[in-house]
């Protein structure tokens, strides 16, 4: 769950909270993508200001990333990545 303060917790499937952690700002966009490698799922947070921040399944960071705008959506891509894209009609690519 997201929270517009920039809180970001982890639930059980009961709604018990597992854990929280600020992401820094207004989250736009929240998707839980499994990686290619068939790993643990990671969670892709994008923020208002256009940081994208990759965390864990308890919420710690892995990966960081900016795009100039607001994104607007996240898109998995075969082969372990994803795209971001923006209001302004930029488009990013990032590994996992």
């Amino acid at each position: 769950m997201a929270e517009k303060t920039g809180l970001l917790v982890g639930l059980t499937g009961k709604c018990e909270r597992l854990w929280g952690v600020n992401v820094g700002g207004p989250p736009v966009l929240m998707n839980a993508v499994t990686p290619a490698d068939g790993g643990a799922p990671v969670i892709i947070v994008a923020l208002e200001d256009g940081t994208m921040k990759v965390l864990d399944g308890g919420g710690i960071l892995m990966r960081l990333g900016h795009v100039n705008g607001t994104p607007t959506y996240v898109l998995k891509l075969p082969g372990g990545s994803v795209i971001l894209g923006c209001e302004n009609g930029e488009v990013a690519v990032f590994g996992l």
